[in-house]
């Protein structure tokens, strides 16, 4: 699921070439940690105004060029670090079952629960 979300999500964004000063830099800062605590990273920068980063739960990081252009090193190896650290506590795994869990129970409580006549429908209408 992760791969194809990393997938769709480059599709649809400019990413940076390897020749790239932002790519170049990036590469300057994650090289020795492509391999962490048992995960492997893929980190890529999107060419756009966008103060943003995020990760997801395959090891893929993104960062946009706009947050590269505000920070200097030090911050962006913070900013990656809290990405990874997403990473490697299963963040994102964890609210994915989260988010499946409730959607299973507000399923199970709207079967059980019968949908409001069209009266409410109508007099909603009227009051608008």
């Amino acid at each position: 699921m992760a791969l194809e979300a990393a997938e769709l999500s480059d599709s649809q964004n400019k990413i940076a070439t390897g020749a790239s000063k932002y790519q170049q830099r990036l590469k300057k800062l994650t090289d020795k940690h492509l391999k962490q605590d048992g995960y492997l990273f893929n980190f890529k920068v999107y060419e756009a105004a966008e103060i943003n980063a995020f990760a997801m739960a395959d090891g893929t990081i993104r960062m946009y060029s706009g947050l590269m252009d505000m920070m200097d090193d030090a911050e962006l190896v913070f900013v990656i670090g809290h990405e990874m650290g997403h990473v490697v506590k299963e963040h994102i795994r964890k609210k994915i079952r989260l988010s499946y869990a409730t959607l299973g129970r507000n399923h199970s409580f709207l079967s059980s629960h019968p949908a409001p006549d069209k009266r409410a429908e109508r007099l909603a209408l009227k009051l608008q």
